[in-house]
Formats: C-alpha cells, sequence, structure tokens
C-alpha cells in the first residue's frame, strides 16, 4: 500500500473517531438535561406527596377536635395547616419554569386555601359556640 492511502486511512480513521467522540459527547449533555428534568419531577412528585399527607393531617386533626372537644386538636391542626402552607409554597418554587405546571398549581393552590379556610371557619365557629 502507497504512503498516501495509509494516510488517508489514518485521517478517515481519525475523523470518526472525532466524530464519534462528538456525538457521545452531545448524547452525553442531552442525558443529563434529561436526568435533572426526572429528578425535579421526582422532588415535585415528593413535595406534592407531602402536601397532601399534611392536608389529610390537618383534616384528621379537625375531626379529632369535632368528636372531642380537646383545644390540643387545634394546636396539631394549625401545625398541619402552617406544613401545608409550606409545600404549596415549595411546589410553586418547583414549578415556577413551566407555565403549564404553574397553571395547575395556582388551581392546587386555590383548592387548598378554600379547603383550609372552610376547616378554620369551622373550627372558629365551635370554639366560639363552646366558649358562650
Amino acid at each position: 500500500m502507497s504512503r498516501w492511502v495509509v494516510n488517508a486511512l489514518f485521517a478517515c480513521a481519525i475523523s470518526i473517531l472525532i466524530l464519534s467522540g462528538t456525538i457521545l459527547n452531545r448524547n452525553l449533555r442531552v442525558l443529563q438535561a434529561h436526568e435533572s428534568l426526572v429528578d425535579q419531577t421526582r422532588l415535585v412528585i415528593q413535595r406534592l406527596g407531602e402536601t397532601i399527607a399534611s392536608l389529610y393531617e390537618a383534616e384528621s386533626q379537625y375531626r379529632g377536635y369535632l368528636l372531642t372537644k380537646d383545644p390540643t386538636f387545634i394546636v396539631s391542626f394549625r401545625e398541619s395547616q402552617n406544613a401545608v402552607n409550606q409545600g404549596v409554597a415549595s411546589l410553586r418554587e418547583l414549578v415556577d419554569d413551566n407555565p403549564s405546571q404553574v397553571r395547575r398549581h395556582e388551581i392546587l393552590s386555590a383548592n387548598v386555601k378554600s379547603t383550609m379556610a372552610r376547616l378554620d371557619a369551622a373550627l372558629d365557629a365551635m370554639r366560639v359556640g363552646a366558649h358562650t
């Protein structure tokens, strides 16, 4: 084989290696970006689960007060209420970069506020009624 053919084959092999490396590098960056999105999605799901659990806990504390009139349930209700509010705020920060999720968050936030206000008003009415 002539020296020119060997050099041409060597140049082709180097070109293929460089092209493969470039494609691999690009694919790795895309994979890392997708992995980051998956991590954020998992965090949103986890935070949503925690917020729902806090909301259920607040409702349970509300029912506990209804049944027993024990004021410790009100203290626990307030703690759960704070956890719900913090969870909703945290979710907003997590979805702030996605307009469709921000719209869903606004709906969720309005529903949570409505539920918490209803429970709060009922507790206040019961406490006032219990003291009169």
